[in-house]
């Protein structure tokens, strides 16, 4: 039996292929039934665990056991000499000499099972468990490591709280704990002092096993234990022994971190840092060098970095603490007698004292470019310089004292340090040579940019507290950098330079630059000095990112310099800009080229022609040049949003900021409309022989994005004008119109590109918005070119959130309206209902998130011509969008001038889907709409009836039988008693409060405007419709009279709620 139960265990675990998987299927079934037998499994698995020399073997019969145990009932109903048995078989095997030899997964094994006997029996059961592990212990290396494994895993298993553990584990750990403290912790510490006095020297691994262990227990055991004259200068002892592997070191280093970090109050904590003697050799680091650093040991170097900040936060806190404990008590009125306060000052005296030495340290550490040793000091160092501001606040003082500045400097300094890129780098300057140099380079810049986001934070912080020292020290830096003396210029130099130059005007104003002053001068300087130098620097396409983030910062220095403007704009489009031959630079030039010409475009006005000179060639280049998916795709390589200097990175499309930049040039040439024409021409021609030398293959990927692309930059080059500008200057609104058509052909050439549709209707909005009136003839023929045979629901949403515009836009011009508006409103609602279908659900539901998955639709197999499958999720999505567009739609014609002929109570088709929507859409937003839209409708035709101007289209009674029954009684009062289970609105949630404000708002304004009229069909609806009782009604009547505001609501509210109950 024994042979087979190894060979079954030997066939489940083999990894070589040569058993076959039906006899994996029978062994599996074999050991199934054996594990089962509980009785008799722990025998086997006993004998086994003492006997076998297969690991397998052990583990499936370690496992086994474990799961016995796990299963509480099964283990309690062994017999006590079986259970003897098992703790003997399993403390043996795991001290045996020899045992250091398994494998560590069986090792740590054998401690899992000892330890979950223990999480059953100890203390009540099995009280003398430690006694007994620590009796198994003897001087060889196999019974240390067990008995470190179990100690590891009774912290994991049982007592570590930063594990999830039900109410009862909870209190099973407590519990352990102090039958510990009562029974073994003194006999444990004795233990670890014996283990490391005798294996110091000798045995680097056991100490380093021992230690981990340790760190794990004195967060909660009586710090005195390991604290004390005994046990400390062991660990400095191991801190202080150098090897070859520094193993142990880091594990000592980790104990000491947790008596340091030991949660105490401040003034016992402070003397327990005094008394560990911990200071001196911490902070003789800032000379002799952070251990590792030296020998390029990271583990080393990253712990003793942790030791150092931890010691330096404890101290800061702990100060903090006495400091505000006293001050505290004093703000209160709270006497304090002579004693307390000569405490806390000696507790602040020794505070001071320790920090005074620690500090130079944490500069220096601070000053490693390290990924993780950075993001260890920084959060440190912002709180030391928000507690230098707080004492300068609380002392009155308008400058610091010269300690406190000289720490500040320092900080900017190391700052600067901690951000430069290595000399060893492995960043390209323009373009990467290969993938892999492309994919390291990235890799770099993304940790750079990472570790100054915070170095960065903290740079500003400090310098705000020395303004002017902080400006010196970059305007030095930057000046050292960027000039050559007679040597290469470091690109490192020169980027960390510009960065810090950028960081440090944050925040700059215009009035900042106006004058120079005593703070502001050497900023001032700086930035001249940045704006003139020449731009061979930027070579490497780093540096050129910061030179044009900081020219981009500090242009409104030009205001007051107007000199600089020529030079301020030639950093964009020269070899530092749009000229440079890395692609990652021009699109970032190109947004901040135009972000500059919005500020200063009173400036640039007077050499708009000269910019614009200089910019024809980059943006012809750009026009037919489309960017690939390889090229450029961010700024500096950086993280998503922030690049390696701090500021934002770049998307390839952000070249075509390039033309809007031209685009607002050419705006400012305002004294001559024949000179904007001609440079306008002179900007639209590659664009628009672009757009009509297209081939209609609708397999030409580049050419459709060139086709994009072409849109897209007109879309730009017509933000330089305004509606304004071109309602009086028709020559100019006829070139801005003359691309128009060419771009009309190409989307109907290509109607399945939603890309390039997408662009077409963002430069249709835009020429709204700009030509006004003078868009009005090509109306028509924008509608055409917006229609396929393919047409789906999407694209039928953009028609009409483009339509939305219009009547906007035109609110006021009758004429226009009345020859756009009722030609397409018919064919409008008959286009939604054709794409939303007979069987579309009106109220939103099927369309919820929570619905998509399982609806019934999604299993149809038909498919669209374009788009998403019929019925998808995303089908379903598209339409629900048009659906609300619709609403919108709706509510846009719902108050202009043609309303009339377009929408009556009963001839409209479009008042049942208002209707639909304001009583059953499950959408608080979306019924709000529809409630906004029918109520500028009934007010409109009250106001008609009111004043006699209905004419024939309007019948009274049905004016009347839609504003006061289905409008107040229908949509306002009865959809809102429905419960959200039959399909009504949860007016409980948050997101009904608007509605809710809406419904009163709506009640009171139909009262105010029809009176006892509508107070009389409301009382006579609900009676005989909902059956309330008169009393009931009247009450109803009275309190829509009464009340105003929110308190109408909470009434509507809490009447909707109690009705729901009924």
């Amino acid at each position: 039996m024994d042979g087979d139960f190894e060979r079954a265990i030997l066939c489940v675990f083999d990894q070589t292929g040569s058993v076959s998987e039906d006899i994996k299927r029978q062994a599996e079934l074999l050991l199934g039934q054996v594990a089962q037998e509980h009785a008799t499994a722990w025998q086997l698995c006993a004998r086994h665990i003492e006997t076998t020399s297969h690991a397998e073997v052990q583990f499936w019969c370690l496992q086994t056991l474990h799961s016995i145990i796990l299963s509480r009932d099964s283990y309690s109903r062994l017999e006590a000499s079986a259970k003897d048995a098992v703790k003997k078989v399993l403390l043996a095997k795991g001290t045996a000499r020899g045992s250091e030899q398994l494998p560590g997964f069986i090792r740590n094994k054998i401690a899992q099972v000892i330890v979950s006997i223990a999480s059953i029996e100890y203390p009540k059961e099995w009280p003398s468990f430690f006694q007994d592990v620590l009796g198994s212990l003897n001087e060889s290396p196999s019974a240390i490591d067990c008995y470190c494994r179990i100690l590891v895993s009774v912290h994991e298993d049982i007592i570590s709280l930063e594990v999830p553990r039900s109410s009862e584990e909870a209190k099973q750990s407590m519990e352990f704990k102090d039958a510990m403290r009562d029974n073994a912790l003194e006999q444990i510490y004795s233990s670890w002092y014996q283990i490391l006095s005798m294996f110091k020297d000798s045995d680097r691994a056991i100490v380093a096993n021992l230690l981990r262990a340790v760190e794990r227990y004195v967060h909660w055991i009586d710090i005195g234990l390991v604290a004390n004259d005994q046990f400390m200068p062991l660990l400095f002892h191991v801190l202080n022994t150098f090897d070859e592997d520094s193993e142990a070191q880091v594990a000592a280093i980790s104990v000491l971190r947790e008596i340091v970090s030991k949660r105490m109050d401040a003034g016992p904590k402070l003397s327990l840092i005094e008394g560990l003697g911990l200071v001196p050799i911490a902070a003789s680091w800032s000379t002799s060098g952070v251990p590792g650093i030296s020998n390029d040991d990271h583990e080393l170097a990253v712990a003793s970095s942790k030791l150092l900040v931890s010691l330096a936060t404890e101290i800061l806190e702990a100060w903090k603490k006495v400091e505000n404990g006293v001050l505290s008590l004093q703000a209160v009125g709270v006497a304090l007698d002579d004693d307390v306060i000569s405490e806390a000052n000696t507790s602040c005296c020794v505070a001071a004292a320790m920090m005074d030495q620690l500090f130079p340290a944490v500069v220096e550490v601070f000053k490693i470019p390290d990924d993780e040793i950075s993001p260890i000091v920084a959060p440190f160092m912002l709180s030391f310089v928000s507690r230098i501001k707080l004492i300068a606040k609380r002392q009155g003082e308008c400058d610091l004292s010269a300690t406190h500045k000289s720490q500040v400097m320092a900080i900017i300094e190391a700052a600067a340090l901690c951000s430069r890129f290595d000399d060893v780098s492995s960043v390209y300057p323009t373009e990467p040579s290969s993938s892999e140099e492309k994919v390291m380079s990235e890799e770099e810049e993304n940790n750079v940019s990472t570790r100054r986001q915070e170095v960065f934070a903290l740079f500003r912080n400090a310098a705000k507290l020395i303004p002017s020292e902080a400006f010196e020290f970059v305007a030095q830096k930057t000046r050292s950098s960027l000039i050559h003396h007679g040597g290469t210029m470091s690109w490192q130099d020169a980027e960390l330079a510009l960065s810090l130059l950028y960081q440090i005007g944050e925040g700059a104003t215009e009035a900042a630059f106006k004058a120079a002053t005593e703070t502001n001068a050497p900023l001032v300087e700086i930035a001249s000095f940045v704006i003139r130098i020449d731009e061979s620097i930027a070579s490497h396409r780093l540096v050129a990112l910061a030179l044009l983030e900081a020219c981009a910062r500090y242009s409104k220095v030009t205001i007051f310099q107007t000199d600089l403007v020529p030079l301020l704009a030639s950093k964009f489009f020269g070899r530092a800009g749009l000229g440079h031959p890395s692609s990652s630079v021009p699109p970032r030039a190109a947004y901040l080229l135009c972000r500059i010409t919005k500020s200063l475009r009173s400036q640039m006005k007077t050499i708009a022609r000269d910019i614009l000179r200089a910019l024809l060639p980059h943006l012809q280049s750009i026009a037919v040049t489309p960017l690939g998916k390889t090229l450029g795709l961010v700024a500096a390589g950086a993280s998503s949003q922030v690049g390696t200097s701090g500021a934002g990175v770049s998307t390839p499309d952000d070249r075509m900021f390039a033309f809007e930049a031209a685009g607002l040039l050419v705006g400012t040439i305002d004294t001559s409309e024949d000179e904007q024409v001609e440079w306008l021409k002179v900007l639209n021609q590659p664009l628009t022989s672009q757009l009509e030398s297209h081939s209609n293959d609708i397999t030409n990927v580049r050419e459709i994005l060139l086709l994009q692309q072409s849109i897209e930059a007109l879309t730009r080059l017509s933000k330089g004008f305004s509606s304004k500008m071109c309602s009086g200057r028709q020559k100019l609104s006829q070139t801005l119109l003359d691309p128009l058509m060419p771009a009309m052909h190409a989307i109907h050439a290509f109607p399945l590109a939603k890309d390039l549709r997408a662009k077409f209707l963002a430069y249709v909005h835009r020429l709204v918005d700009c030509l006004g009136i003078n868009l009005v003839p090509r109306l028509s023929a924008i509608i055409w070119a917006l229609q396929h045979p393919s047409i789906d629901a999407d694209d039928f949403t953009d028609i009409l959130v483009l339509l939305n515009q219009i009547i906007l836009k035109f609110a006021n011009e009758i004429a226009v309206l009345q020859s756009i508006v009722p030609s397409l409103f018919s064919e409008c609602v008959a286009k939604v209902h054709q794409f939303l279908g007979p069987s579309w659900d009106w109220s939103g539901a099927e369309a919820q998130p929570a619905m998509l998955a399982s609806s019934p639709r999604a299993a149809q197999p038909i498919v669209k011509s374009t788009g998403a499958p019929a019925g998808s999720t995303e089908d379903l999505r598209e339409r629900a969008v048009l659906q609300k567009q619709y609403y919108t739609f709706l509510n846009t014609i719902s108050q202009c001038s043609v309303r009339d002929e377009l929408i009556s109570p009963k001839e409209s088709s479009a008042i049942p889907d208002l209707l639909q929507g304001a009583t059953t859409h499950i959408d608080p937003g979306v019924r709000k709409l529809c409630i906004a839209t029918i109520s500028n409708l009934a007010m409109h035709w009250i106001s008609t009836l009111q004043n006699g101007t209905q004419g024939e289209v309007f019948n009274q009674a049905d004016i009347k039988e839609f504003a006061y029954k289905k409008f107040g009684c229908d949509i306002l009062i009865f959809s809102l008693l429905v419960k959200p289970e039959s399909g009504g609105i949860d007016i409980r949630d948050a997101a009904s409060i608007s509605l809710l404000t809406e419904v009163s708002n709506q009640i009171k304004t139909l009262y105010d405007t029809a009176g006892q009229e509508y107070l009389s069909i409301l009382y006579q609806e609900t009676t005989t419709r909902l059956g309330w009782s008169p009393d009931i009604a009247q009450q109803f009547t009275q309190q829509i009279v009464q009340l105003q505001g929110r308190q109408l609501k909470s009434y509507l509210k809490s009447l909707f709620l109690e009705y729901r109950k009924m």
